[in-house]
């Protein structure tokens, strides 16, 4: 397993919005943004196989880690790449 954290120190997502900032069009800013920035990179790891972790506080900052399960790619037997 591969994990990649991408985290800030910013405002934190509230605890109702976290459950559909991965939506698409979701955004709570009015004036900026499009809210299909985390919905885009939703669908680009589930089409890879593999999930988005969030972890967040509000007035700490988000955490983001997307987990790929790498072992699919590679043949256990003898470490070639599959495909």
């Amino acid at each position: 397993m591969v994990a990649v954290t991408v985290a800030d120190t910013g405002e934190g997502i509230e605890a109702e919005h976290v459950k559909r900032i991965l939506e698409p069009f979701f955004t709570t800013r009015q004036s900026i943004g499009t809210g299909l920035g985390l919905w885009v990179t939703k669908e680009l790891v589930t089409k890879n196989d593999s999930r988005i972790c969030v972890r967040t506080q509000v007035g700490r900052g988000t955490v983001f880690t997307p987990l790929s399960l790498l072992g699919s790619l590679v043949n256990s037997t003898d470490g070639s790449s599959g495909g």
